[in-house]
């Protein structure tokens, strides 16, 4: 199975782009990569894993997600295998890219890939170099997403009371262009589901 397409809107690279790992004692050895066909039944089982903090996203919703004309996509990869690790999907259009789910496996996660993946999806859509504003909704309960985003220069800008289906609270953040990010994400800072 082939590439996905990913739309024009996403200017993911055509090869392969290698992620040095965060700064953290434990280093995660992977790449950020367009999503594979392949990819989509582990990407389930990531989403699985996550539990509560997942978007629980189907395999079939993946595949539906990474059809999307709209739909921006990177795979982080283990840099051996090429096995998937996690993943993050957000919509980009008018100005604005819309952070839909960021899912780290839960043996991979607190080695820096949901921050590489995040950092990664704005840095292709160009959200500084253009003054794209970032936006997403997370539970107001999963504070180590929250603090993931924070460091990427994430500002709290709402709360949407008994947002999600289990009747908790969603945060709303917003990232304007050019905000400052702290240096490096801490030991423990990845999130395993950051957006929901």
């Amino acid at each position: 199975m082939g590439q996905l397409r990913c739309s024009s809107n996403c200017k993911l690279p055509r090869r392969s782009a290698a992620i040095s790992s965060c700064s953290s004692t434990q280093q995660a050895s992977y790449r950020l990569r367009p999503p594979l066909a392949t990819d989509v039944p582990k990407l389930a089982v990531i989403e699985q894993l996550c539990g509560e903090f997942s978007a629980n996203w189907s395999t079939a919703d993946i595949q539906d997600e990474l059809g999307k004309a709209i739909s921006c996509v990177l795979v982080a990869a283990d840099s051996s295998s090429d096995e998937a690790l996690g993943y993050i999907v957000g919509w980009l259009f008018a100005g604005e890219l819309q952070v839909l789910e960021l899912a780290v496996d839960p043996g991979s996660q607190s080695k820096g890939i949901g921050s590489g993946l995040l950092a990664g999806l704005m840095q292709q859509c160009r959200c500084d170099a253009d003054g794209v504003e970032v936006v997403l909704e997370v539970k107001a309960h999963n504070t180590r997403a929250i603090g993931l985003y924070r460091r990427h220069g994430f500002a709290d800008v709402g709360l949407r009371r008994k947002y999600y289906a289990d009747g908790s609270d969603a945060l709303l953040m917003t990232r304007h262009a050019g905000a400052a990010a702290v240096s490096g994400p801490a030991p423990g800072a990845d999130a395993g589901t950051a957006a929901s």
